[in-house]
């Protein structure tokens, strides 16, 4: 069934993306700072850094299958997030870029699993970013579960 076969992988990445988020959380709680920092964590810092990792894993799955190759995929995955990112004020503070690229930036996927990730890090919750992050983690799931939307052969393995 193609919601399990894009299942299996989006719960892969996102193991391994939770093993990473505490391996370096763990890394941080060794420092004076980072122990600090952990001490302002709370409940909803936990519910953001899930939803973003099930965004990501849904992105990176969706990308994937509709590349269908590593060799197109990766590619695609790097300069398009780099991209994105850049857009979203995550490499330039968004006061620097010009506004037609912030007010187009609002609408772009990482926007809001970057804002998410913000208010994570700060102990906040938005519930709005937080429902954007899930609506576009659900559309990247719905995308990489239907094989219409793939531009690979009809018979390609599974990822």
């Amino acid at each position: 069934h193609p919601l399990m076969q894009t299942l299996i992988p989006v719960l892969t990445i996102t193991g391994f993306f939770a093993v990473l988020a505490a391996f370096g959380a763990g890394i941080a709680f060794c420092l004076p700072a980072g122990r600090a920092f952990l001490a302002h964590g709370n409940l909803f810092s936990v519910l953001n850094l899930a939803v973003v990792l099930c965004f990501c894993a849904s992105y990176i799955t969706a990308i994937c299958h509709l590349l269908c190759t590593p060799a197109a995929s990766i590619p695609v995955l790097f300069l398009g997030s780099i991209l994105m990112l850049f857009a979203a004020g995550g490499l330039v503070p968004s006061v620097f870029l010009p506004s037609a690229l912030t007010a187009a930036a609002r609408f772009l996927p990482v926007t809001a699993a970057f804002e998410t990730l913000k208010c994570c890090l700060t102990g906040a919750f938005s519930p709005f970013l937080t429902l954007q992050t899930v609506i576009w983690g659900i559309a990247f799931f719905l995308l990489a579960a239907t094989p219409a939307f793939s531009f690979g052969p009809a018979n390609r393995r599974p990822l």
